[in-house]
Parts: C-alpha cells; sequence; structure tokens
C-alpha cells in the first residue's frame, strides 16, 4: 500500500483583477521623527496584485520635504506604485508646491492632463503640454506662467527643464482658465 502522490497543478497566473478596494481613504507614511512624510488620500482605491499598482479615483497625495515645505498633487484618477511612491496622475491634474520661507524659491504649480510624479526623487514630469505658474499667490496674482509642450521639473535641485513650444506670460491679474 504506496501513496498515491496527487498530480503538480500548475501555478495560476495572476489575472489583473483587483483584491481590495477601499472608498474615501487615507493613507499616512511616517518619518522617524513623527510627522506624516507622505499622505495619499482618495475617493476609491482597486489594488492589483500582479502589477501591485493601485488604481484611485479623486487622487490627492501630499509630501513634505525635510524644510517642512509641503507639495500638493491632485487628478481625477492616478495609477500609483503600490508603495504610493510613483504615481501617474490623469485628468485635471495639478502639482502646487509652497513657497520656501523667506526669499528661497517661490510657490509652483504645474497643471496638465497627464503628470508622473516621484515622490521618492520629488520628481515631476510629463511628455504631454503642461502649464506652470511660478511665484505670485494661489490665485495667480504677481507670478508668470508658462506653457510648454513638456516638463521635467526636480525638486532637489530645483532644476526645471522646458519642451516642445514653450511661451510665458506675466500675470498682473487672476488666472484664466
Amino acid at each position: 500500500g504506496g501513496a498515491i502522490a496527487e498530480p503538480e497543478r500548475p501555478a495560476r497566473a495572476p489575472t489583473h483583477e483587483p483584491d481590495y478596494e477601499m472608498h474615501g481613504f487615507s493613507m499616512q507614511r511616517f518619518t522617524a521623527d513623527g510627522p506624516a512624510a507622505t499622505v495619499l488620500e482618495g475617493r476609491a482605491l482597486r489594488h492589483y496584485p500582479d502589477t501591485d499598482e493601485l488604481d484611485i479615483q479623486g487622487v490627492r497625495l501630499l509630501w513634505t520635504d525635510e524644510g517642512g515645505r509641503r507639495t500638493v498633487a491632485t487628478a481625477e484618477r492616478a495609477v500609483a506604485s503600490g508603495d504610493g511612491q510613483r504615481v501617474t496622475l490623469r485628468g485635471d491634474a495639478r502639482v502646487v508646491r509652497d513657497a520656501a520661507p523667506g526669499r528661497g524659491a517661490p510657490r509652483l504649480e504645474v497643471r496638465g492632463q497627464h503628470l508622473e510624479v516621484d515622490a521618492r526623487a520629488r520628481r515631476v514630469r510629463s511628455d504631454q503640454p503642461v502649464v506652470l505658474v511660478q511665484g505670485g499667490d494661489a490665485q495667480g496674482r504677481g507670478g508668470f506662467e508658462l506653457r510648454a509642450g513638456t516638463i521635467d521639473y526636480d525638486h532637489a535641485s530645483e532644476r526645471l527643464v522646458l519642451g516642445g513650444d514653450v511661451s510665458g506670460r506675466i500675470l498682473s491679474g487672476g488666472l484664466t482658465p
């Protein structure tokens, strides 16, 4: 009486089906000192285990640098890496970096329909048209606006590269849509 060996079952390839969903969620990543370094919020989230990606509706991503300066990214939809550090924003995407205290870097706002944000490397990129507003207040008074075909912005070095057709204008009044 020997035991009959079970036939080996082939491993099923993972399908692109969500393994969990959340609604009205907020995920926070804390620094060793205590304050939240990264906050990821949204209206609805689905996690896909085959790609370890998050599909988020109504997304808001906030991160704070070592100097306490905040950057907030929002969009209608986003696809993020499982740890929330790399986010592709789609539909009415906006990234706003606060001005540095004192005479440091001015407020910076980037708008477009497709923006790629790397929170770890602190970069914003897009190969699609963007509008960039630098300086001024939240209503766009007192700064200047640039329109470009592409953008690559590195927050750490404050290096900004614009490509394609680039045009600009000084904003004395409020922003126009």
